[in-house]
């Protein structure tokens, strides 16, 4: 899942099986959802969503593997891949989209170059970075 060979498995954030977390995620590395996620996921790398897995909520992030549920909406730097058992209910915005044959979704899908991305979030106001307190 690494988004580079160099990458330490401790910088790695998870939230586990039969785990539940409620509130928003930023991160600069990746994140692996196999739980219960409640909240917005921001990430700079890599997100995967775990085929028990459940997301209510918006992911943004540079690449995205779903294999569980989401509920919300997607937007990603490059590759968003939808696995056979993935469902996904909310608008997917992405560089590039890779399907399984059995993966559902209902939304809005929208292919985004990848030098419009940025654009993209500062006219909807969504941050690449936490807000500042």
């Amino acid at each position: 899942m690494a988004s580079s060979d160099n990458q330490n498995v401790n910088e790695v954030s998870r939230v586990s099986a039969h785990s539940y977390y409620k509130g928003n995620f930023y991160s600069d590395n990746d994140i692996r959802i196999d739980g219960t996620f409640e909240g917005d996921i921001l990430t700079k790398g890599k997100a995967v969503v775990g085929e028990k897995a459940r997301v209510l909520g918006t992911i943004i992030c540079a690449s995205l593997d779903v294999w569980g549920n989401i509920k919300g909406d997607v937007y990603v730097k490059d590759t968003l891949s939808l696995k056979a058992t993935s469902t996904v209910e909310g608008n997917m915005y992405y560089t590039r989209l890779q399907l399984e044959i059995g993966a559902n979704f209902e939304g809005m899908c929208k292919r985004v170059a990848e030098d419009d991305y940025k654009a993209m979030f500062e006219s909807k106001d969504i941050r690449l970075q936490p807000k500042e307190q």
